[in-house]
């Protein structure tokens, strides 16, 4: 100041504000804690830092006006992953400052023990520990290995510890990555996963009406797909192992037992996972028994049958008997006795019969015709009707079923003459014969190839002599002669009669006498002379008139 020439002076110092320093930076990673920055314009003297955690001072250290950086040890620090640190860093000039602030995180860490807790056909879940630190969510990728799909994502709560997806392809590889996010930084950790290839539906095996053959057939899985592994199982053994390509849906099995129980189980193969089993369950037709025989051991009523056993495996064999389409008879046999019985049978009648053998609900038949035996016709009658040449034979007809008779006429088993006769006749007639001949007669009863017989016997009239003739005569006697009846005789009887009385006893001649002479007769009577051929209980007479001679 002035005053009158005269001036005084006064003198005072001040300090402008210090500049803040520029581009100031921290990072943070596993080992250390980095903070960075530009010198300020103007003067200062030094730095100062201050680290914090929320209201908690980490640290505070002064730095050198020269520094450029500051590194500082995370151990040292003990700062925990995912938390957010604040720096405040101070530029200082004299008791004056300027303060930057500045701020990062430690990265988090990634969930640990990432593991898959269950997966099925269609899904998949993980689950996984927590990580150590701090995090705001948990982010969980799917990625499927087919790169058209788009990638499935799901936002979840820091307390989330595990994650499920739903509607996956089956038997599809994905990749399920769990980051966990905090601020803007985060970390992960992935597994890959299968989900379980589907098993295949709808499968069914047929026999094809075959005894030895069985084809399953199946549907197709949805999803992914390999191969199909294709077992086939009787009585809890692998009786065979195939592997079929995942496009095709059938397969067969040859050179099977006959009416065996067999399990088939397809298993869908991929990259090495199996889904669930499917089974289902199959029996070949049984075999047919063979070597059938019938026989009604000569009886009338009564049929026998017997087989040998079908190969393979049955549970039992049903025989019925029919007449033609009428059943009469079902009997179950036991598959240890391959025979049956049948009585109470109409004779001569044509059966069928069938065997079937039995597995399961499947049967295979064998069909066979048995005729019991036929009966004998009834009281066979042969009769002569008086006729030296003929006989006529009638019998009551047999019971039963027959298609025709056949009748034989024998002598001394020397079969003569035969006669086919239908079976609505009873009768029949031979001529020819020789008279007074015993006969044995056969009237046999055929059905099919099986025939039986009756017999009776019959004899033919005898014939008379022939040329019966007076030769001589006396007053006293008469003398005949006759040539022999032809056929059999047994012997000639001759007979004189008068006035239709016997005069005498009846002479019996031999078979070879070709005269009688008849005495001690009455002069000039008339007498009838009768000479009879006898052949059994049967006579034939020829006679003729003779008078003797007057005195």
């Amino acid at each position: 100041s002035s005053a009158g020439g005269l001036s005084s002076e006064s003198r005072t110092e001040g300090r402008t504000v210090p500049d803040q320093v520029s581009t100031l930076s921290m990072s943070i990673d596993s080992s250390k804690l980095q903070l960075s920055w530009s010198p300020p314009r103007g003067d200062w003297d030094n730095y100062s830092v201050v680290l914090t955690d929320g209201p908690a001072v980490l640290f505070n250290r002064t730095v050198s006006k020269k520094s450029r950086e500051l590194l500082v040890s995370v151990q040292s620090l003990g700062l925990v992953p995912g938390r957010l640190y604040s720096a405040e860093f101070r530029v200082h000039s004299g008791g004056l400052s300027n303060t930057a602030h500045c701020s990062s995180r430690l990265a988090p860490r990634p969930v640990q023990q990432l593991v898959l807790r269950h997966v099925d056909e269609t899904s998949l879940s993980v689950q996984w520990r927590q990580p150590v630190g701090r995090w705001d969510s948990f982010t969980v990728h799917l990625t499927d290995e087919d790169l058209a799909t788009p990638d499935t994502q799901r936002i979840l709560s820091g307390g989330s510890r595990e994650c499920t997806f739903k509607g996956l392809t089956s038997g599809r590889r994905y990749t399920v990555t769990v980051k966990t996010s905090s601020g803007n930084l985060s970390s992960s950790d992935s597994l890959t996963a299968w989900t379980i290839p589907a098993p295949v539906s709808g499968l069914q095996v047929f026999n094809l009406d075959t005894t030895d053959i069985l084809q399953a057939q199946w549907e197709l899985p949805s999803g992914d797909k390999d191969s199909y592994q294709v077992l086939l199982v009787r009585d809890s053994s692998v009786i065979k192992n195939k592997s079929v390509a995942g496009n095709i849906s059938s397969i067969s099995f040859q050179n099977l037992r006959p009416g065996a129980q067999y399990k088939v189980v397809v298993t869908t193969i991929r990259a090495g996972y199996t889904s669930r089993q499917t089974v289902a369950e199959g029996r070949t037709v049984p075999a047919a028994v063979t070597d059938v025989r019938v026989s009604n051991n000569g009886r009338t009523d009564f049929l026998t049958v017997s087989w040998n056993q079908a190969a393979g495996e049955v549970d039992s064999y049903l025989v019925t008997l029919s007449d033609r389409d009428r059943t009469l008879h079902t009997l179950a046999v036991s598959k240890f006795n391959p025979g049956c019985v049948f009585n109470s049978l109409v004779s001569g009648r044509l059966y069928n019969i069938s065997i079937t053998s039995c597995s399961g609900r499947y049967r295979n038949h064998t069909f066979i015709q048995g005729r019991t035996q036929p009966s004998k016709v009834q009281n066979p009658t042969a009769t002569h009707s008086a006729r030296d040449d003929y006989l006529k034979v009638y019998w009551r007809h047999a019971a039963g079923d027959l298609d025709f008779y056949q009748v034989f006429i024998k002598h001394n088993n020397t079969f003569l003459q035969n006669k086919t006769v239908q079976k609505t006749q009873s009768e029949c007639v031979f001529t020819g014969l020789v008279p007074g001949r015993l006969y044995t007669v056969l009237v046999n009863t055929w059905s099919g190839f099986y025939e039986v017989s009756a017999s009776t016997h019959g004899r033919t009239f005898p014939a008379a002599v022939r040329s019966l003739s007076l030769a001589g005569r006396g007053t006293e006697d008469l003398r005949v002669t006759w040539l022999a009846a032809p056929g059999d005789v047994d012997h000639y009887e001759v007979q004189l009669l008068f006035s239709d009385m016997k005069v005498f006893p009846p002479l019996t001649l031999g078979t070879g006498v070709g005269e009688c002479v008849l005495s001690s007769l009455t002069p000039g009577r008339l007498y009838k002379i009768l000479v009879s051929t006898f052949s059994g209980p049967n006579q034939r007479t020829q006679f003729i008139g003779g008078r003797t001679g007057k005195i």
